[in-house]
């Protein structure tokens, strides 16, 4: 495994290897309205961080879990990742259950299954989160152990939202793709 800084010298996380790991969604953020992909219009977006059993084996964070995030459009549409994610991980169907309303911060603590694959883009390879599935009935049940510090590129994103925050709840919106 690979010691890596970044171009001031700082310690960065070594990414986590592809494979299918036992996980637990540690926390929910909410970011608001972000600007759209490639000049698209703005989307209300939430990050899931995940925390999965595999343990970093060197550098600063030697010995706590690996950590994988997974940046989502808020969005009930049929084809939305969200609602993919959400149909095979918590079996809930935006699409069949429009006047149901989902709470994002439900998924805090729940146990799951992911499967990680890497990627590279711009020549930086990072480890992402390919797909989310119920925990696997032999697997353990995971508890988040993270300390419940917000990672640095959610407070970015954050300041950055288009809108102000309301104390929105996190509630899935109910019969449209963002609020």
């Amino acid at each position: 495994m690979s010691f890596l800084i970044d171009g001031n010298g700082n310690e960065q996380r070594t990414n986590c290897p592809p494979g299918v790991y036992n996980a637990v969604c540690d926390e929910v953020f909410d970011l608001g309205m972000q600007p759209g992909y490639q000049d698209g219009p703005p989307k209300r977006k939430a990050v899931l961080l995940f925390e999965v059993e595999r343990r970093m084996v060197e550098g600063k964070f030697k010995g706590q879990r690996h950590q994988l995030s997974k940046i989502l459009a808020v969005s009930s549409h049929e084809k939305a990742v969200l609602s993919g994610l959400l149909r095979s991980w918590v079996g809930y169907d935006p699409a069949r259950e429009p006047h149901r309303k989902f709470d994002l911060e439900g998924l805090k603590g729940k146990p799951c299954t992911l499967n990680v694959v890497e990627e590279t883009r711009n020549g930086k390879t990072r480890a992402i989160v390919a797909s989310v599935a119920p925990k696997m009935a032999s697997a353990e049940t995971l508890t988040p152990e993270s300390d419940g510090r917000v990672p640095e590129f959610v407070r970015r994103m954050q300041d950055e939202r288009l809108d102000k925050p309301d104390g929105g709840t996190g509630t899935f919106p109910e019969g449209s793709e963002e609020q």
